[in-house]
């Protein structure tokens, strides 16, 4: 492998020195003149009419200056496709935490109080919670005029029925005749919140010249003025979303927020407007990952060879599909059902239906954990009751070159062969165990997305080079990744490249941040870009070295003759800055980014040892070891800082995070007090192996990683309880009461 300057080392994060010291903003931070404090009126109940609303009392308190209700501004709906949620409830709610109204006050302090001034009557509907339920012909119909909403979908006559996939290929009867076993089980996920620790914030100012400012905490920058422009009926050049630091995201806020109800309280008060949520309301109305229920069946040979699959899963979508992105399609992650196998007939049926709770959203990796948790755990039981090794089963059956998806794409580039031989002799599988305690495998793949992700690149007549993105900075180290690699295809040193983060006016579209395809995309600009200003300026040199422009090659930063080592040479920055004076002070290119996927999937493999005590079922981790099919390593630091926080989030998923509601449709937990989330103490021994070799699309051949760390956990996880304690556990998470309560019903 070539040996690179910048590239392939680690390098700190360059945001890094603002966070630790405070001086970065968050859109909690932003303060201007005149500013007003906003808070949301918050339905207490899971599903009622609006009989009446009376905003008088509130506007009547000292220090209240505007207030909005949903019948202010009736049928104004939001949704990234359908358009089936009030951003201000005026004839009905559909869950706790459902907005109706909100205040803009001197000081957050009167704006809380003047929320218990609002007088709300109400006439109670029957809640539903459960999605199995919902489906019932007795079920209240949680939205009656369905397919009178923007983008909704010609779907089958299903009680509260929020979308529909199918994906097929092959056919399952004939693979299941083929089978020599059929084996079927259900599973059972649980909703689980992102927990990233800002609250979602924003800031809208409107200046006298009609230009809307919005500071926000969503992670779609563009998205969002795009979709404020069409909700306010205003054009987009009139909306200007100004870039903050985001505290975490993990795809919770790649949505509309408060930003509308902060632009009515900015436009009837005439002074600018702050919406911090708390944490109750992140709780109350937050988009946790669906939960729901999943059947798998598959055909097995006796030697292990998988014939078919089967798979239905009914999510919970909660009142509204307003922030899936894409609900028509499902999520990209339910074609990945059957797993990471040659599996020639396969069937993919996903539900998702309307309950009264928080709707559903996007979660890191979509739909895929939740799948995989099922599905991975069905292979441990297959190789349970086959006696084969289940890292075994799995090798005889993961994708190969020239595999076909379930759209019929062709698999390139594969390497889960190599990733599960990688985590094999890392963890030391094969080295026997003491009693209660076990071993357990997983693995799973997901493809490196793509979306515009435009760069503007620049040099100034003083030999600045400046690179202006819209991504934001969500705390991945993207514009670290970014300068590093902007860096080493021009052959400048790290710190001569400044990345800066642009607003809606001055950066071309970026897509945003997430659904693995950041380094890929944003780093699809920067090639072409550092290509495009590296030909302006072999030109230039051309001329001033007196030869052709394809004999000029740029070594070590600096332009020269080819063959001609020690002859003239033209360092990059300083070419450019002439160049730059020639042209009017800067010489610029753009690029705007990929609108292609390329075909190519990336594997990781995970292996957990655990010990279970079989008098309580408590489970104690012993080690984690996981092997990432990385293509090549850009910076490692930022690498493995992403595969830590992924795993940590897995263990949430797998050990103790469940976002559960009662009857009523009210959230258990409302705070990080009663919402567990995993601490230090909480992770066992963690070895990660980066598997290199097989190089990707991406920069310099690296490949994705943010959303393939927590998938497969879980599953390996219950594939090592499986082993230690010889029972298996069929829900999410994983917990002591649930393995105690599995060893009780064998009679243990």
């Amino acid at each position: 492998m070539a040996a690179f300057a910048v590239v392939g080392r680690t390098i700190p994060r360059i945001e890094g020195p603002s966070k630790v010291t405070g001086s970065a903003r968050f859109a909690a931070d932003i303060e201007l003149a005149g500013l007003l404090w906003g808070k949301i009126l918050r339905s207490p109940l899971a599903h009622a009419r609006i009989v009446s609303l009376d905003l008088s009392r509130a506007l009547a308190l000292p220090g209240v200056v505007a207030a909005v209700s949903g019948r202010d501004v009736p049928g104004v709906r939001t949704g990234k496709n359908i358009k089936d949620m009030p951003v201000l409830c005026s004839d009905a709610v559909r869950f706790i935490g459902d907005p109706i109204a909100a205040v803009a006050a001197e000081t957050a302090e009167i704006a809380e109080e003047a929320l218990g001034l609002i007088e709300v009557e109400y006439d109670e509907l029957p809640a539903v919670t459960d999605p199995q339920a919902a489906m019932q012909d007795d079920a209240p119909i949680i939205h009656p005029n369905y397919r009178g909403y923007r983008g909704a979908l010609d779907l089958p006559d299903i009680r509260n029925l929020q979308s529909r996939t199918v994906s097929t290929k092959g056919d399952v009867a004939e693979g299941f005749a083929r089978a020599d076993r059929v084996f079927e089980h259900t599973f059972r996920v649980n909703r689980v919140h992102q927990a990233y620790i800002e609250p979602r914030s924003c800031a809208v100012q409107i200046q006298d010249d009609g230009l809307v400012k919005v500071w926000s905490s969503c992670k779609v920058p563009f998205e969002l003025r795009d979709a404020l422009a069409e909700m306010l009926e205003l054009p987009k050049n009139k909306v200007v979303v100004v870039p903050c630091n985001i505290g975490g995201d993990f795809g919770g806020k790649g949505i509309i927020g408060p930003e509308p109800m902060a632009y009515w309280l900015a436009e009837r008060s005439g002074r600018p407007v702050k919406i911090a949520q708390s944490y109750v309301e992140e709780f109350l109305a937050g988009n946790p990952r669906h939960g729901g229920t999943i059947t798998i069946k598959t055909g097995v040979k006796n030697d292990g060879t998988l014939t078919a699959r089967e798979v239905r899963t009914v999510f919970n979508g909660g009142a509204y599909a307003a922030y899936r992105a894409a609900p028509g399609l499902g999520m990209p992650s339910t074609v990945k059902a059957p797993g990471p196998y040659r599996i020639p007939h396969t069937h993919v049926e996903t539900l998702w239906t309307y309950t009264n709770t928080a709707p559903g959203g996007i979660m890191r990796a979509p739909a895929q954990p939740q799948l995989l948790f099922a599905s991975e755990q069905q292979m441990n039981l297959i190789a349970h009751e086959l006696g084969i090794d289940p890292l075994e089963l799995r090798l005889r059956n993961v994708l190969e070159e020239g595999d076909v998806w379930p759209n019929g794409d062709k698999f390139e580039g594969v390497n889960g062969r190599r990733t599960l031989e990688a985590v094999r002799e890392a963890s030391g599988w094969d080295t026997p165990l003491g009693p209660n305690r076990g071993r357990g495998v997983a693995m799973t793949d997901r493809p490196i997305n793509a979306a515009k992700s435009g760069l503007t690149l620049s040099i100034g007549q003083d030999g600045s080079l400046t690179a202006i993105s819209g991504i934001p900075d969500v705390g991945t180290g993207a514009f670290t990744i970014l300068k590093a690699v902007l860096a080493e295809q021009l052959q400048v040193p790290f710190e001569a490249v400044n990345v800066v983060a642009g607003d809606t006016s001055t950066a071309l579209y970026d897509a945003g941040i997430g659904g693995s395809k950041t380094t890929y995309s944003s780093n699809h600009s920067a090639t072409e870009t550092t290509t495009e200003l590296k030909r302006r300026l072999a030109e230039a040199a051309a001329e001033r070295l007196e030869c052709a422009i394809d004999d000029v090659e740029l070594v070590e930063g600096a332009f020269q003759v080819k063959g001609h080592p020690g002859g003239p040479r033209l360092p990059l920055l300083q070419l450019g800055a002439e160049v730059a004076a020639a042209s009017g002070g800067v010489l610029q290119v753009q690029a705007p980014g990929p609108g292609q996927r390329p075909p190519q999937p990336c594997f990781v493999a995970f292996v957990v040892e655990v010990e279970v005590d079989p008098e309580t079922g408590q489970i104690r981790p012993l080690k984690v070891t996981a092997a990432h099919d990385v293509g090549f390593v850009i910076n490692p630091q930022l690498l493995q800082a992403q595969i830590d926080g992924g795993t940590i989030q897995a263990f949430g998923f797998a050990t103790m995070e469940e976002f559960r509601v009662d009857e009523d449709g009210r959230p258990a937990a409302v705070n990080f007090g009663d919402y567990k989330i995993p601490n230090a103490a909480d992770v066992p021994e963690f070895v990660s192996v980066f598997v290199e070799g097989a190089p990707g699309p991406g920069p310099f051949g690296a490949k994705a990683v943010g959303e393939l760390s927590l998938s497969a956990l879980a599953p390996a996880l219950g594939g090592a309880v499986l082993r230690a304690a010889g029972v298996p556990i069929m829900e999410s998470p994983i917990t002591a009461e649930r393995v105690r309560a599995a060893l009780g019903a064998t009679g243990r």
